[in-house]
């Protein structure tokens, strides 16, 4: 006789609420659950309880209680990290850390997406690295569905169809942390990519020949004080995409990422993601010795693993999207071989690998 297992709760929580991989695999298990599993999200005070007493908590950010005896915590994190993050992070200060100490002790599983990121993870975050899965990213199994300009369209507009080429532009966080912490970098100004001189209607103009839309991405932190560089969304080919415009749409980034031709990043770690679509990327390192000393990079040198032509000025950065626009091949090689170290799993069943490893922990 078989024996039946007992059915177990799973409590979700994200920063932003529903995002990123813990929506990844809570939507993996509304589908493939099969009974066996109650997921749902810890998202008021009145859940706490609910979250307490669950057998898992399922996190990408912290957690809003000390864990209790018997369950499970479960750190699928936000990204695989280029910079320094928590443990690793040179300026960190002291009263960001706090929790992490026992937080690092109580994690029963870590996500990462291959042998070098499992050794990278098990330091930022202090934990055994037996602790830490090569899953892939839940996330990342969005990158594999088709679609992504219709989903992308829903979001800002039909027009978004009308364009031959689409560019994501996702630099990394740039606002003050907090008041003990400096400045990660140039800060933002009106210069959009941060060259020490921008003419926009020049770069306007540059995306009318090629047809292409610009979506700029900013960390929810930066997005306001760019809005006023930005205000006219649609004119021209330059279109800001809101983080509530993805709330009002429940769309992930993810879920639209796929939709770029070119991405055009700084130091944000995306781009580590974007590699498993084999597409290129431009860096604007505007800062990078500025970057490196108040934050630090945990891969060096940067150079290397920053696959793609690296831009400081207007005319090459112009230069540089016309070359990868036309040849999606450009700078190929570069990018296989990070791809190949930073992401060992390159399909799209992450979510699979990762329910696999919290399903050994909780029926075993």
């Amino acid at each position: 006789m078989l024996r039946t297992r007992k059915k177990k709760r799973v409590a979700f929580v994200s920063k932003p609420w529903k995002t990123g991989n813990a929506l990844a695999l809570y939507s993996y298990l509304e589908r493939n659950g099969n009974g066996s599993v109650e997921a749902f999200w810890y998202d008021s005070p009145e859940q706490l309880e609910a979250a307490y007493s669950a057998d898992a908590l399922v996190f990408t950010h912290g957690i809003p209680f000390e864990k209790r005896d018997g369950q499970l915590l479960i750190n699928l994190w936000h990204g695989m990290p280029l910079k320094g993050l928590i443990f690793t992070d040179t300026n960190a200060p002291p009263e960001d850390m706090a929790g992490f100490g026992q937080l690092s002790d109580d994690i029963d599983l870590l996500i990462s997406t291959s042998p070098l990121m499992r050794c990278v993870m098990a330091a930022c975050f202090k934990v055994d690295a037996r602790k830490v899965a090569i899953t892939g990213q839940p996330r990342n199994d969005w990158l594999f569905e088709r679609g992504g300009r219709e989903r992308l369209a829903n979001v800002l507009g039909p027009k978004v169809l009308e364009y031959e080429k689409i560019i994501f532009y996702m630099p990394t966080w740039r606002s003050r942390t907090n008041l003990h912490r400096p400045v990660e970098g140039r800060a933002l100004t009106d210069n959009v990519f941060k060259l020490d001189s921008f003419d926009l209607a020049r770069f306007r103009a540059f995306l009318g020949d090629l047809n292409a839309l610009l979506v700029c991405k900013f960390h929810i932190n930066d997005e306001a004080q760019m809005m006023h560089v930005l205000s006219d969304q649609w004119r021209d080919g330059i279109v800001v995409l809101r983080a509530d415009a993805l709330s009002w749409t429940n769309t992930d980034p993810y879920q639209i990422l796929s939709a770029a031709d070119l991405l055009i990043t700084d130091y944000s770690s995306v781009y580590f993601d974007y590699l498993l679509l084999d597409r290129p990327t431009v860096f604007v390192p505007v800062d990078v010795d500025e970057y490196r000393s108040a934050r630090g990079f945990l891969l060096e040198p940067y150079d290397f693993w920053a696959p793609g032509p690296k831009v400081l000025d207007q005319e090459a950065l112009e230069a540089e999207i016309r070359a990868s626009l036309d040849d999606p091949t450009y700078r190929a090689d570069q990018r296989h071989l990070i791809n190949s170290i930073i992401n060992q799993v390159a399909d799209d069943s992450s979510c699979e690998r990762v329910w696999q490893e919290i399903q050994n922990m909780l029926w075993n």
